[in-house]
């Protein structure tokens, strides 16, 4: 009985720890891109522009494994990140429209990296079902050919099949419940993150944002257009133009 025990104990712990395949998500800061970091760096009126294009690497770090999925595909999609150092006297602004590059929307790009069910646990799913069908047939096997067994290897044989067969699906029923969790966590740290409508630049600050396009739409030259009304008296808005140059 003890050993029918154990065996059961060692069964519900293998199932139950069969959900930490999902990884958990931590948000990391967004830092704005250090100068010797920069793939294109411009200084206009006071105000300096850096981009910088997402390595796998770089998106690794910031949103973990899941992120090379936006990278390794037919249809990728390249995150870039600006950061504008405003030392002028002026508030400026970045408005999504000018950045000249058709962006991807934030729900799309987060759709491409939210989590899935990982082939580990489905791969133990199968497996743990396999294995309760096959004891099943065993015991009908045995039974069929009158095969003498004892008591205790019987015991066990009946023991096993209901915990897979009930356990597994309702640990991928969990591990499920998880990943939506997740997938929320992704997607509310990229909303927070990516650039939705603009981005206000005070006088004598630096802010940075990020900004994804798809591999069809992407070019490594463009331009980024900033806007300010500060003089309320002039006709028309001041703007700073930059052309975009990313190295190679």
């Amino acid at each position: 009985m003890r050993k029918q025990l154990s065996l059961f104990l060692i069964a519900a712990i293998g199932l139950a720890a069969l959900p930490a395949c999902v990884k958990s998500y931590k948000p990391v800061k967004l830092e704005p891109i250090a100068q010797d970091h920069a793939d294109f760096e411009e200084t206009t009126d006071h105000v300096t522009l850096r981009v910088k294009k997402f390595t796998q690497d770089d998106c690794v770090a910031m949103f973990g494994s899941r992120c090379k999925r936006l990278l390794n595909s037919k249809q990728a999609v390249y995150p870039l990140q600006l950061t504008i150092d405003n030392q002028s006297d002026s508030d400026w602004v970045l408005k999504k429209e000018n950045v000249d590059l058709k962006l991807a929307g934030v729900d799309s790009v987060a759709s491409r990296i939210k989590n899935g069910i990982t082939p580990i646990f489905w791969t133990a799913a199968i497996g743990t079902t396999g294995a309760a069908l096959t004891t099943y047939y065993a015991i009908l096997v045995c039974n069929a050919l009158e095969i003498q067994v004892s008591p205790a290897i019987m015991a066990t044989l009946l023991l096993l099949p209901p915990i897979f067969i009930i356990g597994t699906p309702a640990l991928i029923i969990a591990q499920a419940l998880k990943n939506r969790t997740v997938s929320k966590q992704i997607a509310r740290d990229l909303a927070q993150k990516a650039l939705e409508d603009e981005l206000y630049i005070p006088a004598h600050s630096t802010s940075t944002t990020l900004i994804f396009v798809k591999k069809k739409n992407f070019t490594d030259n463009f331009t980024v257009a900033l806007t300010s009304d500060d003089d309320k008296e002039e006709e028309e808005t001041k703007k700073i133009m930059f052309t975009v140059a990313l190295l190679d």
